[in-house]
């Protein structure tokens, strides 16, 4: 028999309940500061837009509480083993109003350079505008950390990944709220292994998140026309140099993706030449890379 997951996952609706009531108070706290005649103070030292300059108290209270809510050793020695993320210097709340219009208003500008948010550079992926709204994909242009996919052996999906429970309850929030509050809640697919069918467990609901294999030839491959038959059949994929990550220091590095690789516990990745393989690395392999992506609200 399975293992009983049941208090994983309260614990992660917990830890959604508490970033959902974060980003309202945040925003309340925004209006506040507004009123002409208010009292509330902001606090100069937190960038408008981005990484704050010194450790924001409530981001602590908070990365503190979700720990809790985890109830796992793993939680607890997250900054061990996914390594030092480096804080970077913030845009401005004008700078990426710029950012935005410009998205928003020639498509040709999409893979022209990288886009400047909270201090990282980010290429953008799509752009859309729809019933729902209008809204642009983000992935970041070098990897933010290098560590495994999740911490141990056992067979996992993207669902109860370690990196997923980082990149939602701890990376995101170094970008700052103001960035938070504009970053669209996603309904995430978890299709199964293009070529080898490997479940991809269950789908997602998630603010930040790894591309998936179809994603990462779908925004990144060199082809305009896929056929995904013929990935199936000859086994990887070369998406060329768009694919290709790098760290801070310029070498180029493997990077993970959300989809299951051949075996239960190995997990998708593209190579530092670019090819996405079907077989994936083994997930606790200490070394893979993490590109952020995320969809921004680009409304008024």
């Amino acid at each position: 028999m399975g293992a009983d997951t049941s208090g994983e996952h309260d614990a992660w609706d917990l830890a959604q309940t508490v970033r959902d009531l974060q980003v309202r108070v945040a925003a309340l706290e925004a209006a506040m500061a507004r009123v002409p005649g208010g009292d509330h103070q902001v606090d100069s030292t937190v960038a408008a837009w981005g990484t704050p300059s010194r450790p924001d108290a409530r981001l602590v209270a908070l990365e503190d509480a979700v720990t809790r809510l985890g109830g796992e050793a793993r939680a607890n020695d997250q900054d061990e083993w996914l390594g030092d993320y480096q804080t970077r210097v913030p845009a401005t709340v004008g700078e990426v109003a710029q950012v935005c219009n410009r998205i928003a208003g020639s498509w040709s500008s999409t893979w022209s350079s990288p886009v400047v948010l909270s201090g990282i550079e980010w290429w953008v992926l799509d752009v859309v505008r729809d019933e729902t709204g209008h809204r642009a994909l983000l992935l970041s242009d070098r990897v933010v950390t290098q560590c495994p996919y999740h911490k141990d052996e056992s067979d996992i999906t993207w669902e109860l990944s370690d990196l997923r429970r980082w990149l939602n309850n701890v990376f995101g929030w170094t970008l700052g709220m103001p960035l938070v509050l504009r970053v669209v809640t996603s309904k995430l697919t978890n299709e199964p292994n293009l070529v080898w069918d490997t479940a991809g467990g269950n789908d997602t609901a998630d603010k930040f998140f790894l591309l998936s294999m179809q994603e990462a030839v779908e925004y990144l491959g060199k082809d305009k026309y896929v056929s995904w038959e013929r990935i199936r059949k000859q086994g990887y994929y070369e998406l060329g140099e768009r694919g290709a990550a790098r760290s801070d220091d310029g070498e180029r590095t493997l990077w993970w993706l959300r989809s299951p690789g051949r075996y239960p516990n190995h997990a998708a990745a593209v190579f530092p030449n670019g090819v996405l393989p079907g077989f994936g690395r083994v997930a606790h392999e200490p070394s893979g890379g993490v590109r952020p992506a995320f969809w921004l609200n680009l409304q008024p």
